[in-house]
């Protein structure tokens, strides 16, 4: 029995399908979907997304170098080729060079949008885009776009890197340089006059003004409110012109060489009038827009400068954000003796970790840090080696021979110093003098510009000698102030100024020496004697016994 058509595909001419063939249909749907979204990849521009443009309201570039060649805005979300190859092209070549790109194992590197390519340049005097793309050449740099106006279909936008201008005054076969770059396109998403992409809204009054009373109307009637806009913020006009009727050239709130900065959305020229100053900006007309919105950023460290000693070193500055919104930063340093050892991005508040490198020379020297947009510097004072000076005390062992050295080298007499001490470990001894008692040895560690002073301290001693040597043979001792018995000619030290006691051990066939009341003078040293006397036995009774 048929069942009749069914409207999908479950049945063809009124017959049921069989398993197979559902399974080989499915296999195939799956197949075509995968080869659209393929060929969607390919055809279909970078997906978009919202982003920051710098040197607007506080917020400054923030770059981070890959170490691979490449560099990361994080205010745009963008990857560059850091460094161009060095060739230059025609505007197609160029295009299809980026495309072609297989950098650090990468396939989709493209050509950058007018927009996108002037986020790499500062219009405000910026050092950091130098800094994080150092090989930029003075010379025009292509970008993906031809030309917006009709009849200029041979032409396409380049930036001048000499000027940071945007134009399409040459030939797509002239030679210029390129720049590829990857990741989702900056790409203004307006409705109405407010772009969700950059958080700005706009407010564009209809009178056209010069530069001069542009600026003088902004300060008297919206300056509470609106801001002018940068050069970056009047190129996403040309989104809006897209879809609003923008004619005319708007003013951007900043110069160069004294010559105001202005956009021609329906043309896409960013571009300053190289004339004279006071013509154009006194006679010249354009639209006075402005902006709203989007992050507010302001940043202070916690120091503009610090000293640091010759010695290598880490260092600290902390960084404390204000405003709203997202407030990226990058820190670096030129130096080659200074670098930053943690902290070279960050949003927010943050700390950067400063590492200095010892200094040989004698030189001070500075080196300059940018820190989210701001300038630290960090001054290290030149190389001065660690001193030494070692003074003997009392003058009685300096004159008695005590003297002292240095890591074993020669000796050398009290007051002697080493005015160029290596860093590092040293040990300080002193020799044996007589009937003195020998200082401790002593460890310093020098470092750069330490001075050390150091003292040592003979202390007199007490020296006493037994006679004759058959009593000190046959075990006489000596001791002072009931103190432990010590062997003859042996040395007691530490006695304080004044009066001991001094007494001799019994000996069996030897008269014992008499106590003495010793004075003894701190830093004189003294040396006495104790005199036994052998016993004899009474010789004239042992003969009168036998002459009986």
């Amino acid at each position: 029995m048929r069942i009749g058509c069914r409207l999908h595909d479950d049945a063809v001419d009124g017959q049921p399908r069989s398993p197979a063939s559902r399974y080989r249909l499915a296999t195939r749907r799956a197949l075509l979907a995968v080869l659209a979204l393929l060929l969607l990849a390919v055809i279909l521009p970078p997906r978009s997304q919202a982003f920051i443009l710098p040197e607007g309201n506080g917020v400054v570039f923030a770059f981070e170098d890959n170490g691979d060649g490449t560099i990361t805005d994080l205010n745009t979300g963008l990857t560059w080729q850091q460094a161009d190859d060095g060739v230059t092209r025609g505007w197609a070549a160029a295009c299809t060079y980026c495309t072609q790109l297989r950098l650090n194992g990468y396939t989709d590197w493209r050509a950058p949008s007018p927009l996108e390519l002037a986020t790499t340049r500062s219009y405000f005097g910026s050092p950091i885009p130098a800094h994080f793309f150092p090989t930029t050449k003075s010379s025009g740099y292509w970008t993906d776009a031809k030309s917006y106006v009709i009849g200029r279909d041979n032409f396409s936008y380049y930036l001048n890197t000499a000027t940071n201008a945007i134009d399409d005054a040459v030939y797509n076969d002239a030679l210029f340089y390129i720049r590829c770059v990857r990741g989702p396109a900056l790409t203004p998403q307006f409705s109405g006059y407010t772009d969700s992409a950059t958080g700005l809204s706009w407010n564009i009054p209809s009178p056209a003004y010069s530069y001069n009373n542009a600026v003088s109307a902004w300060n008297t009637y919206y300056s509470s409110q609106w801001r002018m806009p940068t050069p970056h913020q009047l190129l996403t006009l040309r989104a809006l012109s897209l879809t609003s009727d923008l004619s005319g050239g708007y003013w951007a709130n900043t110069t160069y060489n004294g010559q105001p900065w202005s956009f021609v959305p329906k043309k896409g020229h960013l571009l300053y009038q190289n004339s004279n100053t006071s013509i154009y900006t006194d006679s010249v007309y354009a639209y006075l827009a402005m902006v709203q919105g989007g992050p507010s950023c302001s940043f202070a460290l916690s120091k503009n400068s610090q000293a640091a000693g010759a010695g290598s070193g880490d260092y600290s500055v902390f960084i404390t954000s204000g405003g709203a919104g997202t407030c990226n930063w990058s820190a670096y340093s030129d130096s080659a003796w200074a670098r930053i050892d943690a902290g070279t991005t960050g949003t927010g508040s943050g700390q950067v970790l400063v590492h200095v490198d010892a200094n040989a020379s004698a030189n001070p020297r500075s080196a300059s840090f940018n820190i989210a947009g701001k300038t630290y510097t960090l001054n290290q004072s030149g190389y001065v080696p660690a001193s030494l000076a070692v003074a003997i005390t009392p003058a009685a062992a300096v004159t008695a021979g005590a003297r002292w050295r240095m890591d074993g080298g020669a000796w050398q007499t009290s007051g002697t110093m080493f005015g160029s001490v290596a860093d590092g470990e040293h040990t300080i001894e002193f020799n044996q003098v007589g009937s003195w008692t020998t200082p401790q040895s002593q460890t310093i560690t020098a470092t750069p510009g330490q001075a050390f002073q150091l003292t040592g301290d003979y202390a007199a001693q007490l020296a006493v000698n037994i006679l004759p040597q058959a009593a000190a043979t046959a075990g006489a001792k000596w001791r002072v102030d009931g103190g432990s018995w010590q062997q003859p000619g042996a040395y007691v030290s530490a006695l304080s100024a004044g009066q001991h006691t001094l007494e001799f051990s019994a000996v069996p066939g030897w008269k014992t020496p008499a106590a003495q009341a010793v004075t003894f003078q701190a830093g004189q040293p003294q040396t006495l004697a104790g005199t036994y006397r052998k016993i004899v036995p009474n010789l004239g009774l042992l003969q009168l016994l036998l002459n009986n």
